[in-house]
């Protein structure tokens, strides 16, 4: 089971998370860690992106209930974790 930060998982989903354009805004889930990474320049995904059996991409909520779309995403990639 991981332990995931709620806080960086809940600004991760943000679909405004950063004062950046959504387009230029992504997240990623270290698969084993637990350990989120919020990018804000496309080129450094580049790294991430390029290892998805370790990284996993968080992708963008835009309802209000952004705890059942987390909670819903993990479960569809098999992940359990308690929230710290």
């Amino acid at each position: 089971m991981l332990t995931i930060d709620w806080g960086r998982m809940f600004v991760a989903v943000r679909d405004k998370a950063f004062r950046h354009k959504p387009d230029e805004q992504k997240a990623y889930l270290h698969r084993k860690t637990g350990e989120i990474v919020l990018i804000t320049e496309l080129r450094q995904a580049d790294s991430y992106a390029a290892h998805p059996d370790e990284w996993l991409e968080i992708p963008k909520c835009s309802s209000y209930d952004r705890e059942g779309f987390i909670r819903e995403f993990l479960a569809q990639h098999g992940i359990e974790a308690e929230f710290v």
